[in-house]
């Protein structure tokens, strides 16, 4: 006669709360139903697996050794269900990311390619915004995860560095400064500076390189996205200072991309997560693939990067 699961749950439950009527209780069935499931175990087993008082009841020798055994087959089912539920959601999950418009412009394109390849029955949402944003969509189990730069402050989400990619100057082609070599910041201060919103992580690294040299950000005109801020460089409004997965494809007969000397502007970029928060299969999924570089293999390739950025970006 086979042994059921439940004869085994029946039998765990016995031996941890040393009584029939609360191990009864904690089960959810009548003291006598209980009984029949143990005595019809015992049977099958050949041996006695419990002493029997009228106040308690113990485990034999027999019932001490296989109750390790019924522990370990009923963690192995338990595991094997669990294995079998999450492969189920994730084959028709659904993620939520949030992220900063330039970092998600720089991989996600990428990075969601190679996942949907693998999973096509996902479902991915993503909504670009800025940091503080991403950070409150994070926070608020909108979004499941997020990608951005690190955060300056403490903060409630957890950040796993993916890149640090260091800024270039970005001129029109044909600019006065194209011809240099390279420039340093109070170069392009001589010069219409156009930059991204106040709060968003590219101005805070351009303001924090500039104060650390005595300097300050005088801008004409402020943008939300990168690609405006390249619009308005090729126009002749200004010159600009970009990361450098922004850069990646732009023309270079159009835009001039040159290092900026006497000062390391860079920043990381990477993953946000809550703290100690659980995420779904297909999330975890994701997450997994971003921190192993799996999602991102393609722009790790040095041959991928111009020879212009070759030492911009340093994937960790």
């Amino acid at each position: 006669m086979p042994i059921s699961l439940g004869k085994l749950r029946s039998f765990v439950a016995v031996a941890e709360e040393c009584q029939f009527s609360r191990a009864a209780e904690r089960l959810g069935i009548s003291q006598p139903s209980l009984s029949a499931q143990i005595k019809e175990l015992e049977q099958v087993l050949e041996v006695s697996l419990l002493s029997r008082t009228t106040r308690s009841v113990t485990l034999t020798a027999e019932g001490k050794r296989f109750l390790n055994r019924a522990r370990q087959m009923l963690a192995d089912v338990d595991m094997a269900v669990l294995e079998m539920r999450q492969q189920s959601q994730l084959a028709r999950g659904r993620i939520v990311i949030a992220s900063t418009p330039s970092v998600s412009a720089a991989i996600l394109p990428q990075a969601i390619n190679v996942f949907a390849s693998r999973f096509p029955e996902i479902e991915i949402q993503l909504n670009e915004d800025s940091f503080a944003i991403v950070q409150d969509l994070i926070e608020s189990e909108v979004a499941d995860f997020g990608f951005g730069a690190a955060p300056e402050r403490p903060s409630t989400l957890a950040f796993q560095p993916l890149y640090r990619e260091r800024f270039y100057a970005v001129l029109p082609a044909g600019h006065v400064l194209s011809k240099r070599a390279r420039l340093t910041l109070s170069d392009l201060l001589q010069h219409p500076l156009l930059s991204t919103l106040p709060g968003t992580s590219i101005r805070a690294t351009v303001e924090h390189a500039l104060r650390d040299q005595g300097l300050y950000l005088n801008t004409r005109h402020m943008l939300a996205r990168i690609e405006t801020v390249l619009g308005l460089v090729e126009a002749g409004q200004g010159v600009a200072i970009l990361p450098a997965l922004t850069l990646l494809t732009i023309d270079p007969s159009r835009f001039a991309v040159l290092p900026i000397a006497g000062a390391h502007i860079a920043r990381d970029v990477g993953l946000l997560q809550r703290k100690g928060g659980s995420a779904s299969a297909a999330a975890d999924a994701f997450v997994q693939r971003s921190l192993d570089g799996t999602l991102f293999q393609a722009l790790r390739d040095p041959a991928s990067t111009p020879a212009r950025l070759i030492d911009g970006v340093t994937w960790y």
